[in-house]
């Protein structure tokens, strides 16, 4: 990211990364299995990253499927599966809020 024509990065290095943003209006037992590696909970990449999807949906389901087969499942219409998928769905909204809120821009494009 950059301000005034210089470069920023955070302390590790990291930059534009958001994963560690904490992902809004969560119902308080689905923070319980979804610890982050820096040992908070809550934060997007556990939530919307594979390493996060994957286990939640076993957890859900005891079966181990990767997010493509949970999608192909959805789309043999699979109640579990889809309705797993419209929880996703979801948090990419939330997700697109927070970072809207963050930057306040003047014109959105999603494409």
């Amino acid at each position: 990211m950059t301000f005034g024509q210089k470069l920023q990065c955070g302390d590790n290095c990291d930059v534009d990364a958001c994963g560690h943003t904490s992902l809004t209006w969560q119902v308080p037992h689905k923070l319980d299995r979804n610890d982050c590696c820096c040992g908070r909970t809550g934060h997007l990449n556990c939530f919307l990253s594979l390493g996060g999807l994957e286990p939640e949906y076993h957890a859900i389901t005891q079966t181990c499927s990767d997010v493509k087969a949970v999608a192909a499942a959805a789309n043999a219409r699979d109640l579990v599966a889809s309705s797993f998928l419209q929880v996703l769905d979801g948090r990419i909204g939330q997700t697109t809020a927070i970072t809207i809120n963050m930057f306040d821009p003047y014109v959105i494009i999603i494409a």
